[in-house]
């Protein structure tokens, strides 16, 4: 049940950090995960032509521009080191 999930979390969290550790678990996200997320693109297929690419290909193209807009002769670098 809900109730006890998150004040089980609540109470791991209140031992670890009466320890000055890290709790392995977060309160929030055990809460978070007793919801149902659902998500429907198809309004925005309907009214605006949304059409979700392969996401392997996504992935790819990302990769592709990191190394070529960041990782190429070194821009990487100088982007950090300027700040």
């Amino acid at each position: 049940p809900k109730s006890l999930t998150v004040a089980g979390s609540k109470f791991v969290d209140a031992l670890f950090r009466q320890w000055n550790m890290a709790s392995p678990v977060e309160a929030e996200a055990i809460e978070m995960a007793e919801h149902f997320w659902y998500l429907n693109a198809g309004k925005a297929r309907d009214e605006l032509g949304f059409a979700p690419r392969d996401p392997a290909e996504t992935l790819n193209e990302t990769v592709v521009y990191v190394r070529e807009n960041f990782l190429r002769n070194d821009a990487f670098k100088q982007a950090v080191s300027s700040r």
